[in-house]
């Protein structure tokens, strides 16, 4: 995608978007791309949601949606494993 492409390439500090929906098509590639984002420094500016993690408000908000991303993926992990020893 042109855009990961430009901000990989540091063409860019900052991503806006509509909505969120408009942006990625499940949480977890909006999670995977945030997360990818401030790793780069790049903001993200969701203008419908108002949400601008260059601002301390959507720092908080996107801690807060990372945390439900781990706890999630943690949720499934378990789940798995508790399902793969039952069966074994």
């Amino acid at each position: 995608m042109r855009l990961f492409d430009d901000v990989r390439k540091r063409k860019t500090d900052c991503v806006l978007v509509w909505r969120f929906d408009r942006f990625a098509r499940s949480t977890k590639e909006l999670i995977n791309a945030l997360e990818e984002f401030n790793s780069l420094g790049v903001d993200f500016i969701s203008f419908k949601e108002n949400i601008d993690t260059s601002a301390p408000a959507g720092k908080v908000l996107f801690t807060m949606i990372s945390a439900f991303s781990e706890f999630e993926r943690s949720v499934l992990r378990y789940a798995l494993l508790r399902a793969w020893k039952k069966r074994n």
